[in-house]
């Protein structure tokens, strides 16, 4: 020992051992403690306090190759080893356990102690990283993929908003403000003077500018074959100035020129032309298009008043566009007008005679000839004008998508330059042999046609749109923020144009973004959990890593504790040590974060179109995965260092001690014992529940704060998760031990004790393991089925609502669909596709009998007439069943008596209330047979000559087959063989007569659920619900309220929607034309076109993304399993060296030790994976029914096989792996070296 000793004492010499040929060091005995810990930590070059690193003739301390200046006395992690196993002192001097605990009274001497303790910990935990990178390695790809995986979801979710601001762009177009005209009083003809707006704005700091727009119906012909003409909206815009303010930023095709026009290519499809071949094409826009677009808004059509009723009078328009042109109105004209009309070639208004003199001269105001001129044209209204705007125009490109330039709902759209607009208009009118009589009259026609040529049409545009400064970091916010951030915008725009000025403004982008809320919040929840989980399993992961090496130098400690380190220095080194992988894994990850950030920033410029790559993180981005990443491994510390701590010397020092095997008593003093630490928990945590519940839920609801409420509810289905997983712990032995008899077969039985022993052994250690894998296959099977089962019910809710493949809707009560001219549409349709027709069926559905012009309200009720609910009465087609969504027609009960068509597995009642018409029979009811009146006896006060106006045959006889909501039954207490009173109640406005008219409606079914329709079984819902009945008996209602009240009824009926079904194999093209086509042929202000197809595939696209998101995070959550696998197994197989040597030696193989190892592996990770699908598909199931509750859906399973195929593979390699690899060092050691415990 002299010569280790001499050896130590230089300071210079490094010590170099053979581990390949010599014992584990746990094993060596050293009779100087010294000694021993120089050859514990053989790779430091300075043990701090030894003597071979103390100097004791200069105030220096050396560490390692680092030299700290200092007093000779100064307190060192490790004290002065020379004072504990020596008897080397300086004569004169006492050593520490002389003169007791050194006392440190300068706030210098703790930052030096603190720095002394804080460089050896690092000079330690550095050389111990060179001897265990594997640990470091596991640690350092733990922290950085959380990290990485965290700053790169926070990024996504607060730029989530852009992509749903793309769908919306794509839907209504990327203007983020539109202006109306305001109707008031004194504005006969409304206009917006964009010009005059232009100025106000100009210099406003939220927006960057305005551009006029005009929408007006056209007809578009070939002109070489005119009969190939499609009507269409003509969209007139100023394409450089959008183009200049960015409005349509992704707008493929270039600005236009004078005769130029882009065409949607369902248009040009139709009238067979080519785009960019200099095709030419006449446009005709007449007047009654122009009324259209004139007439009132829809808050004037919702006060009653009719779009024919609202269309403006053509002498405004003319005097109008005269005014502007210079036309002088106050002008007495002496002119010959006889002579005038002769080289016009043109006949003499009879409304100008009375003007005329003998000699042909008339003399007439301006005025005068205005109106006389107006008059002859039409009578008063744009619908019997006469004049036609007409263009010929070569198409320059074909659109196949809207591209956010204008909303997708518009259809089939032809677009021209407004800058050349005015000389179309001017050429059109003056081509009227009347308009140019008028401005022979007047004697200013080359002025009138100049002002035509340069028309200002700017100053009479029908819309504008505008573009907001900076908005996409508005869109970004959240939707309280955002909102908040637009009212800011709107109020400073509003102070530049003034309060009282007369347009209007919608913020189309603002609504669209506002639908698509609830479906951000559940993405953002999502992201959330998954945050949550890997945090989770991080932390689970480092505390297994740090616990483990705590438990593997449990002997290095108990020396270096022998030697005099303080128990706070021990504790510096144990986080020092978790600190030395996480700070590297963090700049890492960020780094690589930043990376990843610039790609996803470049796709969202090429796919969104943004201003500018933005490659700055949210703050919180940065925060949250920093925070995350050092308080991982602090809160994973706490195990292991409290472990460290409660070892004794004795223990520690302890070279045979193996932790499975160990045996703990505790003992507690009764006046100690107070609360366990996990009561005390469970007191906190159900004191916040209690909070949550009854004070963050309730200010949720109050407040309509829809991010909190689902946060709250998230986090309950996340701890409910969690507390689960903890559960399936308990029953984990059960799963092994099936797993386990089911993977053995044939020989490999023998190693089934050994097998079982090993699980029961382990079973300490691999619960982490067992937790992590069940925790990450349960969340992830949670969020993969709950997203495809409310994939499946939003769908279905879609398909449900609106009823049909395709829907057109009327949007006011006042303007029914145009039946014939949709009729004609759908059969042309069928007729020109050459692949077979595409409509396979059509129906329409009336508007309801409480917008009968003479009608006040329905009621409906038992025959004694209480109790009574209001309720919406359509007429529907006998062929309705089989057009709609009928997998959502559901019932509860239906008239037994009637035979029925099935359609679809279902009796067609619709198809019934026409064929078995005023045949059905309710209790006690007889064929011709009629109760009998029925008198109380109670003398009524009524005139002599007075009659009961109830007939019951006649009532009877003639009632209504109806079909009603279920909700009617418990709320009205009515049933299929029970007769219902439906009250009319009547009036008409101009006299002011009230009556009311009494049916007696007989159910042919009771149904909770009809495509098209809002109905539900809950009594809740009774009020408002609809009740359908025949056309017919539409017809009959009709007549006879109208009748009631002296009216007159011209049998014909208001339709409200068409309800339109596809066949199946559709194209996209065809899709597209039938569409476009039916869009063309009705009103667009007054109608909303729904394609289901095009909804119900953004949906199912949204899936696909989500679906490949979880197998991402399945993957990364597998690779942290793998990490905790590989650690577990591997202190398994240290732990068991010699157990499996003595087996070696008895003649058991290496590969069936090996095998052993594996079928433990997948005993523990199949049955976790079995234990987290339960789980996942457990809670996703609770949550589905509890919405199918409310939302009365037909439930069905929609199960991600796909993402639970990938896992399980993932998995089960993941097990395979994680135990071969540390398995696999079994093969290198000769029995004797593992039987003596040799590396």
């Amino acid at each position: 020992m002299s010569n280790s000793r001499s050896e130590s004492n230089n300071p210079k010499h490094n010590y170099d051992d053979d581990d390949d040929n010599d014992y584990d060091d746990k094993y060596k005995k050293f009779t100087d403690p010294t000694e021993a810990a120089k050859h514990t930590f053989q790779n430091v070059d300075r043990i701090l306090g030894s003597a071979s690193s103390t100097s004791k003739t200069r105030n220096s301390h050396h560490y390692g190759t680092l030299q700290i200046s200092g007093e000779g006395d100064d307190v060192h992690p490790i004290q002065d080893s020379t004072a504990v196993g020596t008897n080397e002192k300086e004569p004169g001097k006492k050593s520490n356990i002389q003169q007791g605990k050194k006392v440190i009274t300068s706030g210098w001497g703790y930052v030096k102690e603190f720095f002394y303790s804080l460089m050896f910990s690092l000079i330690y935990v550095t050389s111990d990283t060179k001897k265990r990178c594997t640990s470091f390695l596991v640690g350092l790809i733990t922290i950085a993929i959380v990290v990485f995986v965290v700053s790169i979801l926070y990024n996504s979710i607060l730029k989530a908003n852009l992509i749903f601001l793309k769908l919306s762009e794509d839907n209504v177009g990327d203007a983020d403000i539109m202006f109306t005209p305001k109707f008031t009083n004194s504005t006969t003809i409304p206009f917006i003077n964009h010009t005059e707006i232009a100025k106000k704005l100009n210099g406003n700091p939220f927006i960057v500018g305005t551009s006029p727009r005009w929408i007006l119906f056209a007809n578009l012909q070939n002109r070489d074959h005119p009969h190939k003409n499609l009507s269409g909206i003509l969209l007139i815009v100023d394409t450089e100035r959008e183009e200049r303010l960015g409005i349509g930023r992704i707008w493929p095709y270039r600005p236009l020129g004078e005769g130029e026009m882009h065409v949607r290519d369902s248009i040009l499809r139709a009238i067979d032309i080519v785009p960019d071949r200099g095709k030419r094409v006449n446009m005709v826009v007449d007047f009654a298009s122009l009324a259209s677009a004139f007439s009132g808004t829809d808050e004037s059509i919702s006060q009653g008043v009719t779009p024919d009723q609202q269309t403006i009078n053509q002498t405004e328009l003319l005097r109008t566009l005269f005014e502007a042109s210079g036309f002088n109105f106050s002008q007495t004209f002496n002119v010959n007008i006889t002579q005038v009309a002769n080289q016009l070639g043109i006949q003499i208004p009879p409304p100008l005679k009375p003007f005329i003199n003998a000699f042909g001269i008339i003399t007439i105001t301006g005025e005068q000839a205005f109106q006389a001129i107006a008059t002859t044209l039409g009578g008063g209204n744009f619908s019997d004008l006469n004049l036609k705007v007409e263009g010929e125009y070569t198409v320059v490109s074909s659109i196949n998508s809207n591209y956010a330039k204008y909303p997708g709902a518009l259809g089939n759209i032809m677009m021209i330059d407004s800058a050349y607009v005015g000389k179309v208009i001017g050429q059109s009118l003056f081509r009227s042999p009347a308009i140019q009589l008028l401005l022979e009259l007047s004697g200013d026609t080359e002025r009138i046609k100049n002002f035509f040529n340069t028309f200002p049409i700017e100053q009479y545009a029908l819309t504008a749109v505008g573009r907001f400064k900076d908005r996409f970091p508005a869109y970004l916010k959240s939707s309280n923020e955002r909102t908040d951030q637009m009212i800011q915008i709107t109020n400073g725009m509003m102070d530049s144009l003034g309060v009282s000025y007369p347009v209007s403004y919608t913020l189309p982008l603002l609504s669209a973004l506002s639908a698509t809320q609830f479906i951000s919040l559940f993405i953002d929840q999502i992201f959330i959990g998954v945050v949550v989980m890997l945090a989770i399993l991080g932390v689970v992961l480092i505390f297994a890593l740090l616990l483990s090496n705590v438990e593997e130098k449990t002997y290095e400690y108990g020396m270096l504790r022998a030697l005099g380190l303080r128990q706070y220095s021990l504790i510096q080194v144990i986080l020092a040590q978790s600190m030395y992988f996480a700070i590297p894994a963090i700049i890492i990850a960020m780094i690589l974060a930043f990376l990843v950030n610039i790609l996803v920033e470049y796709i969202l410029q090429v796919v969104i179109s943004t201003p500018e790559l933005n490659l700055l993180f949210f703050w919180g981005a940065v925060v949250v995965p920093i925070a995350l990443g050092l308080g991982i491994p602090i809160v994973a510390n706490i195990i292991p260092i409290r472990h460290a701590m409660s070892r004794t010397l004795r223990d520690s020092l302890d070279i045979a001690h193996q932790t499975f095997n160990e045996t703990t008593v505790k003992m507690i003093k009764l006046e100690e014992l107070g609360l366990e630490p996990w009561q005390t928990g469970v007191a906190i945590m159900l004191v916040i529940i209690g909070f949550v519940v009854y004070y963050m839920i309730p200010y949720a609801f109050i407040f309509t704060d829809l991010p909190l409420f689902f946060f709250i509810l998230n986090a309950i289905l996340l701890g409910m998760l969690l507390g689960l997983c903890v559960i399936a712990v308990v029953i984990q032995p059960f799963f092994e031990r099936l797993v386990l008899n089911v993977i053995l077969c044939g020989h490999e039985r023998r190693l089934k004790t050994l097998i079982s022993k090993n699980l029961a052994g382990h079973r300490k250690r691999s619960r982490k393991t067992f937790l992590m894998f069940t925790l990450s296959v349960a969340f992830i099977i949670f969020a993969g089925v709950v997203f495809s089962l409310q994939s499946a019910n939003i769908r279905a809710n879609v398909e449900s609502f609106l009823g049909a493949d395709v829907v057109v809707m009327s949007t006011t009560s006042y303007y029914s669909l145009p039946k014939d001219k949709l009729d004609a549409v759908i059969a042309l349709q069928n007729q020109n596709q050459s692949s077979g027709p595409p409509i396979v069926g059509y129906a329409y559905q009336s508007n309801t009998l409480n917008t009968f012009q003479y009608m006040n309200d329905v009621r409906f009720s038992s025959l004694a007439y209480y109790p009574s609910r209001k309720v919406a009465v359509s007429a529907v087609d006998s062929n309705f069943l089989s057009v709609v969504k009928n997998q959502y027609f559901l019932y509860t009960y239906v008239d037994t008596e009637f035979n029925y068509n099935m359609t679809n597995g279902k009796p067609d009642v619709f198809q019934s209330l026409y064929s078995n018409a005023g045949q059905a029979l309710v209790d006690g009811e007889k064929v011709g047979f009629a109760p009998s009146r029925i008198f109380s006896g109670v003398k009524l006060s009524l005139p002599s000559n007075a009659s009961l106006s109830f007939d019951p045959a006649s009532q009877y006889r003639q009632y209504l087959d109806i079909i009603a909501s279920e909700a009617m039954r418990p709320s009205v207490g009515i049933g299929i063989k029970t007769p219902v009173d439906l009250r009319f109640f009547s009036r008409n406005k101009k006299t002011s007569t009230t009556s009311q008219v009494d049916y007696i409606g007989k159910t042919r079914c009771l149904a909770y659920k009809i495509p098209g329709f809002f109905m539900s079984s809950y009594e809740l819902t009774a009020a408002g619900s609809p009740v359908l009945i025949t056309m017919d008996s539409y017809k009959k209602v009709a007549a006879q309220v109208a009748k009631s009240v002296g009216g007159t009824y011209d049998g014909v009926i208001n339709y409200s929607k068409l309800f339109v079904k596809l066949k199946d194999d559709i194209s996209t093209t065809q899709l597209q034309d039938t569409v476009n086509a039916l869009q063309a042929s009705v009103n667009s202000d007054f109608t909303n076109i729904q394609n289901v197809k095009d909804l119900v595939g953004s949906t199912g696209t949204a899936t696909l993304v989500l679906m490949a998101f979880f197998n991402i995070v399945a993957a990364i959550a597998i690779i942290l399993c793998f990490f905790m696998l590989a650690v577990s197994f591997t202190a398994n197989v240290k732990d068991n060296s010699w157990e499996f040597g003595v087996l070696r030696s008895v003649g058991l193989s290496v590969n069936a030790l090996i095998r052993a190892y594996i079928y433990e592996a997948l005993c523990l990770v199949v049955s976790a994976f079995i234990s987290g699908t339960v789980i996942g598909c457990v809670i996703a199931l609770t949550l589905t029914a509890q919405f199918n509750l409310f939302l009365e859906m037909p439930f069905q399973f929609d199960f991600p096989y796909y993402l639970f195929i990938s896992m399980l593979v993932m998995a089960l390699l993941c097990a395979i792996f994680g135990s071969y690899i540390p398995a696999r060092n079994l093969r290198k050691k000769e029995i004797a070296l593992v039987l003596r415990g040799a590396d």
